[in-house]
């Protein structure tokens, strides 16, 4: 079990929360205001951010992420089992898992018509991932199993309970043709853990806890039987592996807070080409490249750092004196720091349902022709997980010395 990782344990260990794809920041706004929640999907799909403050009401934005290597992973049960994937093939699943494709378009309506369209590549290198240290991880708990082998039986036998009581009760779908049968499996996944969170040989068995449940997640009939039944092998294997269970968990915990924190050390490299289709002005080819470097504060803090420089970023606001739209070059550097308030600090059945708030800073310099504009943006924001793998990110900013009327924004986005 080791080498076997949750799909809940995989989402958001590719993110970490450092800022979006650069394709997303140059058609969108800037690092700074362009971020994504913590979940590493092999698809998904965003609204992109300050998109409405540079190109105005009537507009239409999309972008598209897509991770090659997760989408290649295969998930057995509720298992990933990446002892899968030690040969030449495997190896190259998991070296794809590393790059994020992107897609994106914005279009304007009206006379003065923008169009822009572009492609990016992300590379996130996050060296204590479980899918670059899954052996690692495997030897961690395995070391626990060896330290404590009286407890490894006391743990077998509440499982193999818990399982069972899972079956008998009705909770566990038997028909794999049933609409939903899919997502009965992932239920089932939480409720394991759940009933394995509240049975511990540690603490005292608590009746109404699991009656609860196995009642919420669909149990049939009176479910005190079930209950029985658990608290009679609790009380068998506290009385033998109490105490050292307590210990393997410390040490299983602290295998999870290595390999699994949200907050670890990332670093990230893109770049994006793009096209801007321009009605009131000529149309260009544009390219840019970012970089950004996460670095953990304790278990809850992370400071984030990023870079970015583009050729060719039209903005309907860049006019010359002809009123045509004129392409700019730019280039920042902006700072953020992240607390997360609640949740749990590894992936969980109900890691989606985090609570953090950051706050940050960049600093930009926009040339277009021989006049330069510097300036400073600032803002506060939050990032909240609504269950499900749904989060609500939005932000509040301003835009200080800057000699255009940029102004304060606010930016929201869902992303599942």
């Amino acid at each position: 079990m080791g080498e076997e990782i949750t799909e809940e344990q995989l989402e958001g260990l590719l993110d970490l929360g450092t800022p979006s794809s650069p394709l997303f920041t140059l058609l969108g706004g800037s690092p700074e205001s362009v971020f994504t929640p913590k979940t590493s999907r092999e698809l998904s799909f965003a609204l992109l951010p300050q998109a409405i403050n540079a190109f105005g009401e009537n507009q239409m934005s999309i972008g598209v992420e897509y991770n090659p290597g997760l989408a290649q992973l295969s998930k057995k049960g509720d298992y990933i089992n990446l002892a899968d994937y030690q040969d030449a093939a495997g190896q190259q699943t998991l070296f794809l898992s590393r790059f994020t494709l992107s897609a994106a378009a914005i279009r304007t309506a009206g006379d003065d018509a923008v169009g822009q369209y572009g492609l990016g590549l992300t590379y996130n290198w996050d060296a204590k991932s479980l899918l670059n240290n899954y052996r690692a991880y495997g030897a961690c708990i395995d070391q626990a199993k060896e330290a404590l082998p009286d407890h490894i039986t006391g743990s077998n036998e509440l499982s193999t309970a818990i399982n069972k009581v899972i079956a008998d009760s009705g909770i566990f779908p038997t028909d794999p043709t049933a609409p939903g049968f899919e997502e009965q499996l992932e239920k089932v996944a939480a409720v394991k853990t759940a009933l394995r969170n509240a049975i511990q040989a540690t603490i005292p068995f608590d009746r109404d806890k699991v009656a609860g449940i196995l009642r919420d997640n669909g149990a049939v009939g009176d479910v005190t039987p079930y209950v029985d039944r658990l608290e009679k092998v609790h009380a068998s294997v506290s009385s033998k592996y109490g105490d050292a269970s307590g210990v393997v968990k410390q040490i299983a915990d602290q295998c999870n807070l290595t390999y699994t924190a949200w907050n670890r050390e990332v670093f990230s490299v893109g770049l994006a080409a793009y096209y801007s289709d321009v009605a009131n002005g000529d149309d260009t080819f544009g390219a840019g490249v970012w970089a950004s470097y996460a670095h953990p504060l304790g278990p809850k803090a992370q400071v984030i750092g990023s870079v970015r420089w583009a050729d060719n970023l039209m903005d309907p606001e860049n006019k010359g004196p002809a009123g045509t739209i004129e392409p700019a070059d730019m280039w920042g550097a902006g700072l953020r720091l992240m607390y997360q308030f609640s949740g749990p600090d590894t992936p969980s059945p109900d890691y989606s349902k985090v609570t953090r708030g950051f706050v940050e800073a960049g600093y930009f310099d926009e040339t277009i022709g021989d006049v330069s504009d510097d300036y400073w943006q600032a803002a506060i924001g939050a990032e909240i997980g609504l269950g499900n793998g749904t989060f609500l990110q939005f932000l509040v900013g301003n835009t200080f010395g800057s000699d255009r009327d940029r102004g304060s924004y606010l930016s929201a986005q869902f992303k599942w």
